[in-house]
């Protein structure tokens, strides 16, 4: 991630803008697999949906932080600065990582007893390809809601802060449902009831003629 923010921060050209990218997202796609296999053995056998649900929103929390305060950072000095701002901070986050976090001593891998795929496992990757088109579906709202608005006239900042109020709603939401679903003892009706209610809100919104 650093590397890749950094290779954007210092390139002018459209192939250098692409490669950055591409080796800073690899970095951050491992590392939110690690954080969350991690975060998991923190929290076993304890509130887990409660916990995973708080981990889980520190990445919209820091999407709506940065659609607040970038485009006013790179309409005052250029985008060039918005890229060494993001590599301040993923610097400042790697010496905090490197320097403080420890997993508990009695934290333990699990054994694996088998490097097969077994029926379970496979059920389980397939029902997570609709995770995969909901992320989709997220990204998609802040990364080209605010071009949409751009281009209705509206300022960059405005248009930054305005999308950033959906990814403030999450961060209020889902860890609700996860106290819930700890809470109430029955996390698979929650989870089934708040899926049924997004898919109807899904079929209502394209309905709706109201924007910002």
């Amino acid at each position: 991630m650093l590397t890749g923010t950094l290779a954007m921060a210092l390139s002018d050209s459209w192939t250098g803008q692409i490669a950055g990218r591409l080796v800073g997202g690899a970095g951050g796609v491992l590392l939110n697999v690690q954080m969350t296999k991690n975060g998991r053995r923190l929290v076993a056998g304890r509130e887990i949906a409660t916990a995973m649900a708080i981990f889980r929103q520190f990445m919209p929390a820091g999407v709506a932080l940065s659609l607040l305060t970038l485009p006013l950072i790179g309409t005052g000095y250029g985008v060039s600065a918005v890229y060494f701002v993001v590599t301040a901070l993923i610097g400042f986050g790697l010496v905090l990582l490197a320097t403080t976090y420890q997993l508990p001593a009695n934290s333990v891998t699990p054994a694996t007893t088998s490097a097969r795929l077994d029926r379970n496992a496979a059920i389980a990757v397939v029902a997570r390809f609709d995770l995969g088109l909901y992320n989709v579906g997220f990204v998609i709202i802040f990364s080209f809601g605010p071009s949409m608005l751009v281009e209705r006239s509206w300022s960059i900042a405005a248009a930054g802060s305005i999308i950033s109020i959906v990814l403030w709603v999450t961060v209020v939401s889902v860890p609700l449902g996860g106290l819930l679903a700890d809470r109430s003892g029955r996390p698979e009706l929650i989870l089934a009831g708040g899926c049924i209610a997004f898919a109807i809100l899904m079929v209502v919104l394209p309905r709706s003629t109201a924007w910002c």
